[in-house]
């Protein structure tokens, strides 16, 4: 007996949830108003109250006391306060679009059973109050229940509803149209033609009307899930209401009908797939949850989440996560998530983040991070991060990394970076700028457009002719040399840095190291150089520059014994030390070097 109490209590309290309750009203009752009226019929008053807030009142005479006096004195206060001190608690409301809907509040009058019928139908065409021509794909929407119908090809209608309601209100409603408000009765004609005035559109001379782009109702798996029945209501009727919960089969089965678009839920159970106008609490998702507007709480979904506009909270699915507008929290999924606005948080992807806006925080993934507006924030990718604007934090991949605007972070890629202006750190084997302000690329071959690429012709203390070529900006780059005498040869690279004294002077330092070979024989090694060249750089034209300084040298396998001899001809040299390291012999020996830099 305690069981079936129990078991008795959890359907109840299942059968109110899921009920069509509103849990709070929206817009034009939230407007704060203020008014002064003294002694005027309330059919007077209503009026001037919709005035003052923006909206139009919608209602059946026969509940409302048209003519009787009421004052109405009201300082900044919400519209549904002033209501509910005028009307009393005889009288509920709703939203629908811009119009506020007067409800009678007390128990539903029923018909007399003579006249009372299981349900009725009323039929009819809507046509375009201007043009006359009939609109198809029109909305019918009976506001306090979830019966909704559509017009077909040739504008016709037809919307079957309970009759056992002395009245109805009615909406007609169609994207790009005022709406249309009717209150019905079961014993009146069910014949009904409605003419809907199209929306007046204001454009400047100088402006281009806005082309329509495709939302959330025409991508495909919504489209492939969602009826069209279900598409239009939500796409044509302009109410807002909320409900404890929603619990589907389908997008097309489920509590809340056809209607679901029109429905922000606290807590939602879609066992395949759900559709709903918003949510603002728990999701919980089989394969596919859609919310046709605005997230906030937490998705869950063991394929998908879709979301029309913005995102507030935790979004995690097995496969993807979607949001057409902006989303603020922790967004993960196994292959891709895509943003079509900003994100503040966490974007987590086993394959790909997409975000066609600014970034704030961070985006991981196994392949690739794209951004189509500044990162401010990290992106980490196992290949590689795409930022169309600045880049002010890092950018971490294992291949490359891409920004076409400027980099005032870091960019750390296992093959090459790529930033239009670098104001920070690339380090990558290949780094490439358009310019470089104040950054610094680090790697085996940097090249700045507009950096710091001369060439030099230099001799020194073992080779008479010396050509190296710099690449990067004056304050780090890259060192490619090569230089000849009559039986050697030798390639090396390295790294330097330049320092400016005057508009006529400066200091530049360079390590590098080199491969010494028989010039008749590239492959036969003569042993290794290290050089470290501190030269004094005078400017002598704009294109010309006199350098010259002392170079401190280490040669690795080179015979104590034939240093200095026909073997190793030095031009000129002065040894420091001979020394053996690991068999290996080594010696370190001062120079010099002079040339010209262009």
């Amino acid at each position: 007996m305690r069981k079936s109490k129990t078991t008795l209590l959890f359907l109840c309290a299942l059968f109110f949830a899921i009920s069509p309750m509103a849990i709070g009203q929206v817009n034009h009752l939230e407007k704060k108003i203020s008014i002064d009226l003294k002694q005027v019929r309330l059919k007077n008053a209503l009026p001037k109250i919709a005035e003052s807030g923006d909206f139009l009142f919608s209602y059946n005479s026969e509940i409302i006391p048209g003519d009787s006096l009421v004052s109405v004195q009201a300082e900044n206060q919400p519209v549904n306060q002033v209501l509910k001190d005028l009307m009393g608690p005889g009288i509920r409301y709703k939203v629908l679009g811009n119009h506020v809907i007067l409800l009678n509040n007390q128990p539903e009058k029923r018909a007399p059973k003579r006249e009372s019928n299981p349900e009725y139908t009323i039929t009819g065409y809507i046509y375009d109050a201007q043009t006359g021509e009939i609109i198809t794909s029109a909305s019918i929407y009976e506001v306090e229940g979830m019966f909704v119908s559509a017009t077909d090809a040739k504008g016709y209608y037809s919307l079957t509803v309970p009759g056992d309601q002395e009245q109805k209100v009615l909406s007609y409603s169609k994207a790009g149209y005022i709406d249309t408000l009717i209150v019905v009765k079961p014993k009146e004609t069910s014949s009904r033609n409605i003419s809907l005035t199209p929306k007046p559109t204001k454009l400047n001379e100088n402006q281009m009307q806005e082309v329509p782009m495709n939302g959330l109702n025409e991508r495909t798996l919504v489209k492939a899930l969602v009826p069209v029945k279900a598409r239009i209501t939500a796409e044509n009727i302009p109410v807002e209401e909320q409900r404890w919960a929603q619990l589907s089969l389908f997008p097309f089965i489920g509590s809340n009908r056809f209607v679901s678009g029109l429905i922000t839920n606290r807590f939602s159970i879609n066992l395949f797939a759900g559709y709903a106008g918003g949510l603002k609490g728990i999701e919980l998702g089989g394969f596919l949850n859609i919310v046709r507007k605005e997230m906030s709480g937490v998705q869950l979904s063991g394929f998908g989440n879709i979301v029309g506009n913005k995102s507030n909270g935790v979004q995690l699915s097995g496969f993807f996560n979607y949001d057409g507008g902006s989303f603020t929290g922790l967004q993960g999924t196994g292959f891709s998530n895509v943003v079509m606005d900003t994100v503040r948080g966490v974007q987590l992807a086993g394959f790909s983040n997409v975000l066609r806006g600014p970034m704030y925080g961070t985006q991981i993934s196994g392949f690739s991070n794209f951004t189509s507006q500044n990162v401010d924030g990290l992106q980490a990718s196992g290949f590689a991060n795409i930022a169309l604007k600045d880049v002010k934090v890092a950018q971490l991949s294992g291949f490359g990394n891409f920004t076409s605007g400027a980099n005032k972070g870091w960019q750390v890629a296992g093959f090459m970076n790529y930033a239009k202006e670098l104001r920070g750190v690339q380090i990558a084997p290949f780094n490439f700028a358009d310019t470089a302000s104040t950054g610094v690329p680090v790697g085996l071959f940097s090249y700045v457009a507009k950096g710091y690429h001369p060439l030099e012709l230099t001799a020194n203390e073992l080779f008479p002719l010396n050509v190296t070529f710099k690449t990067g900006v004056s304050r780090f780059y890259n060192i490619f040399t090569a230089g000849i005498q009559r039986d050697l040869l030798t390639v090396g690279c390295g790294f330097g840095t330049q320092i400016k004294i005057s508009k006529v002077l400066g200091v530049s330092m360079d390590l590098t190291g080199n491969y010494l070979a028989d010039n008749r024989n590239f492959l036969r090694s003569l042993g290794a150089h290290i050089r470290f060249a501190p030269t004094l750089d005078i400017r002598l034209a704009k294109h010309l520059t006199l350098l010259l300084g002392p170079t401190l040298n280490g040669f690795a396998g080179l015979d104590h014994a034939d240093a200095g001899t026909g073997d190793f001809p030095f031009i000129f040299s002065y040894p420091i030390k001979n020394l053996m390291i690991a068999s290996t012999p080594v010696s370190i020996r001062l120079g010099a070097t002079a040339g010209f830099r262009f």
